[in-house]
């Protein structure tokens, strides 16, 4: 089946990059005015968990490039992400599923008039999936409904909306097993900044050891190999 796909796999990551250029191309250009304002940001990770009246599933989510449209005197927003990756785990096989969604929306209402803060409620949709990296699944969704809050700041320099921290809650569909969820996710630039500052304290640790080593004051050998090329 996968073979059988390729033509439309082909023209699927064609649409993915024209619009993550056009989503890049906007941001640039600041396409805000006192009807709409419009945010682009690179994504968001994290997880949560799924109930329902048989099973539970423990989950984690990293979407990408994140674009929202928002109507300043509803307080209306639209958000659309074109790669939403799910990986979960399934009480029931004992195992984790991993899907890759195309097709990711929300639309949500925030009532009230703070400035980084989003609290109200949302509908999203995801659809259109690569199942465990070895089909096309047109059968695939999940629907949530709920409340949702996300707190987030700009920085001025770029004017990017860094979401700190959000959360939703309420029912979800998933392929037709009804349940309820809980999620929390931040900033994609959170696990960068993190995978970073780890790579950074381990250079650094290196670093000293081997000069602590060079030095005589102790510290482990360094690795070297038998046959360095």
């Amino acid at each position: 089946m996968w073979n059988n796909n390729e033509g439309n796999m082909k023209r699927l990551v064609i649409l993915i990059l024209m619009f993550f250029i056009v989503l890049c191309f906007i941001n640039a250009q600041g396409y805000s005015n006192s009807t709409f304002d419009l945010n682009f940001i690179w994504g968001d990770f994290g997880g949560g968990m799924n109930l329902s009246s048989d099973q539970y599933n423990y989950y984690f989510s990293v979407g990408l490039f994140d674009f929202f449209i928002e109507h300043n005197n509803s307080n209306i927003g639209i958000g659309i992400s074109p790669l939403q990756y799910v990986s979960d785990y399934d009480s029931n096989t004992d195992d984790w599923d991993e899907n890759l969604y195309f097709l990711n929306a929300a639309v949500y209402w925030n009532p009230f008039n703070f400035k980084n803060i989003i609290l109200g409620p949302f509908v999203s949709i995801n659809y259109f999936s690569i199942d465990s990296w070895s089909r096309l699944n047109t059968s695939d969704y999940i629907f949530s409904a709920g409340f949702k809050f996300m707190l987030r700041t700009y920085i001025e320099s770029w004017r990017y909306p860094f979401q700190i921290v959000g959360t939703e809650i309420g029912y979800r569909n998933v392929s037709g097993r009804h349940g309820f969820f809980f999620s929390v996710n931040v900033d994609i630039i959170i696990l960068a900044g993190v995978f970073t500052a780890i790579l950074q304290d381990e250079a650094l640790t290196s670093i000293r050891d081997y000069e602590k080593y060079k030095s005589g004051r102790g510290g482990p050998v360094p690795f070297v190999p038998d046959n360095p090329l």
